[in-house]
């Protein structure tokens, strides 16, 4: 029975994507005589910077409770680990618009000196199904990444316009960008573009590939997304997040650009 179900409802799934993803059906109609505009236009439009921060500020308000409890989780997980108070947040350094640094904010949901381990070996266990992350600080901590809460204080940075948008390319770490830059076809491109825009919470990579299909093919997605943005666009992204969240898709983020 639970079954049955399960393949019913991704089945209307599969039917809603087909429709969301149509150019030619009344909503997409709608939705591009609201705001006819694509790409570099859509994405530095005051448009999509009023749906964003208005999205934003929603979803902030809608989460605050959760947010407080669990902050206080989190502390309390680490009184437990560490014998003391320690940080709530963690702020990690990125590169954003017109190439400049700055700082995401997020719960600190690893151990000390976890961001200068080595990842790759850590991503390739957790793909194989051989327990939890070990980088981090205990059970809420890894819920925490598993659901992406982690990100979620990030919310306010784009309410309050601090170099991040709700939807688009996720700002990656300056060590990160430069081999990018360097290995990866169309890495330049890629870094073009981080450096145009205002960088993103919601990568578009969860929606429209694996994050664990090589940095390659991240590249590759984040281009075309940057290329054929669209308010239709941000909306499908929305709902398939959702989707991946309520049905529990995998969406591994361990090595996501």
């Amino acid at each position: 029975m639970k079954e049955g179900i399960t393949r019913l409802t991704k089945k209307a799934v599969r039917s809603a994507d087909d429709y969301f993803q149509r150019k030619d059906t009344l909503l997409a109609r709608g939705l591009h005589r609201a705001v006819p505009l694509e790409g570099a236009e859509y994405a530095d439009s005051w448009q999509k910077a009023a749906f964003e921060r208005s999205a934003a500020s929603v979803l902030l308000l809608y989460s605050l409770p959760g947010q407080v409890s669990l902050a206080a989780a989190i502390e309390v997980e680490g009184i437990k680990k560490e014998k003391k108070l320690v940080p709530v947040f963690y702020r990690a350094t990125r590169i954003g618009k017109d190439g400049k640094e700055f700082k995401v904010w997020k719960y600190k949901t690893l151990k000390r000196g976890s961001d200068q381990k080595e990842k790759e070996n850590i991503a390739n266990n957790l793909r194989a199904g051989k327990g939890p992350d070990p980088r981090t600080t205990g059970a809420v901590s890894e819920w925490a990444r598993n659901w992406k809460a982690d990100e979620s204080p990030q919310l306010a940075q784009v309410v309050f316009g601090q170099k991040m948008r709700l939807f688009g390319i996720r700002p990656p770490e300056p060590k990160q960008l430069k081999e990018i830059e360097e290995n990866v076809p169309g890495g330049k491109e890629f870094s073009r573009k981080v450096k145009c825009f205002r960088t993103g919470l919601v990568n578009p990579v969860f929606v429209f590939g694996k994050d664990d299909g090589g940095h390659e093919e991240q590249v590759a997605i984040a281009n075309r997304f940057s290329d054929e943005e669209t308010l239709g666009g941000d909306l499908f992204i929305a709902w398939r997040l959702g989707v991946q969240h309520l049905l529990r898709e995998d969406t591994d983020e361990s090595e996501a650009i």
